[in-house]
């Protein structure tokens, strides 16, 4: 099943990849001659996939997060660009600076500082697992008065999967 911004996301990665269907195979041909660079050498597959990959999820999310169509279409760009390096020698970083991405990236995504984002991460793993120590304890009380494991799964809201695993656990923490 499908969150909401699951499909959002879809959503948007589905216009990205129709925009890059709508560029001609003349701005094809004038982003190479623009940014091909004899000096570059070819992407190796691996490299090449995630950076297509995570170029198009950004898109996709400046597309969610309200970016103009300005600010869209040159990410585009720079993402016809990069599938391109995967035929020709290209100026990659040259095309990411043209399209000034790093301004437009930096506008619409947070630049936390790195040790706020650990803290959060930190303070996010000490929940679970506070959440992990409740529901153990709650199927290790449920399991000592007689119930089933498919009551305590619907009680809990859980897949019967899940209780079974945490209860093949319980004495882990101790």
């Amino acid at each position: 099943m499908m969150d909401h911004k699951t499909r959002l996301n879809m959503g948007a990665k589905g216009q990205v990849m129709l925009m890059i269907a709508a560029i001609g195979t003349d701005k094809k041909m004038e982003l190479v001659n623009k940014y091909q660079d004899s000096t570059k050498k070819l992407l190796n597959k691996n490299d090449h996939c995630m950076m297509v990959g995570s170029c198009l999820n950004i898109t996709a999310r400046l597309i969610t997060r309200g970016a103009t169509e300005q600010e869209v279409n040159s990410s585009v760009e720079h993402l016809q660009v990069l599938i391109m390096a995967g035929k020709y020698p290209m100026n990659i970083r040259r095309s990411f600076e043209d399209h000034n991405l790093s301004d437009i990236y930096a506008k619409y995504f947070s630049s936390e500082d790195p040790k706020d984002i650990l803290e959060k991460r930190r303070k996010l793993v000490e929940e679970r697992e506070r959440i992990r120590k409740e529901r153990k304890e709650k199927i290790s009380n449920m399991l000592d008065s007689g119930c089933t494991m498919e009551y305590i799964a619907e009680e809990l809201m859980l897949p019967e999967s899940t209780v079974r695993h945490l209860a093949d656990h319980l004495n882990d923490d101790k």
